[in-house]
């Protein structure tokens, strides 16, 4: 009977000696599981970070674009305002007008 007690007990503690050396490798698995996750997760924030700055980025130059269209289209119609005779002719009205009110 001793000897069958002392053999259970000799199992159990090489049983929990193979239990805390599986549990050693198995948290050792996890964390290095979870190094690679946070390592990906990184990789992927920069990326992201990235991403935003190309479409900030390309958001400014499209507006940058369409600013200098609507300067070059607003130029052009004051080019062509200030080239139209009628408006000299009437701006030289009231010019005159003006002067001879006085």
């Amino acid at each position: 009977m001793d000897s069958m007690v002392s053999r259970i007990v000799e199992i159990e503690k090489a049983s929990s000696g193979e239990l805390e050396q599986a549990e050693k490798e198995s948290k050792k698995a996890v964390e290095e599981h979870r190094r690679n996750l946070e390592e990906e997760k990184r990789k992927h924030i920069a990326e992201i970070d990235a991403e935003a700055g190309q479409l900030r980025q390309r958001a400014v130059e499209e507006a940058e674009e369409s600013r200098q269209k609507e300067y070059e289209k607003e130029r052009a119609a004051i080019e062509t305002f200030m080239r139209d005779p009628a408006i000299h002719e009437e701006i030289e009205e009231l010019v005159l007008s003006l002067l001879l009110s006085k």
